[in-house]
């Protein structure tokens, strides 16, 4: 049985650009974990709420899951 390691995802970059994203998966392999991540990434993300409180009609933030791969994968550790 392969042990699970923590593979930290990190796509895009938001000191060089406008969005960023990173997040941490505990898997058995890079590809599971990229898996794992698409599973819970909505297409769409609506920030509604908080920014109608600030004067703000909406914002929405789109994700492209399908562009998450095993190469935005930057840091593997072990349990």
């Amino acid at each position: 049985m392969a042990k699970t390691k923590v593979y930290h995802v990190s796509a895009g970059n938001s000191s060089k650009g406008p969005i960023g994203f990173c997040a941490e998966i505990r898997a058995k392999s890079k590809a599971e974990a990229i898996r794992k991540l698409g599973n819970i990434i909505p297409d769409h993300l609506e920030l509604k709420n908080y920014a109608s409180r600030l004067g703000i009609e909406y914002v929405t933030i789109y994700f492209n899951v399908d562009a998450v791969t095993e190469e935005d994968v930057d840091e593997v550790r072990d349990e």
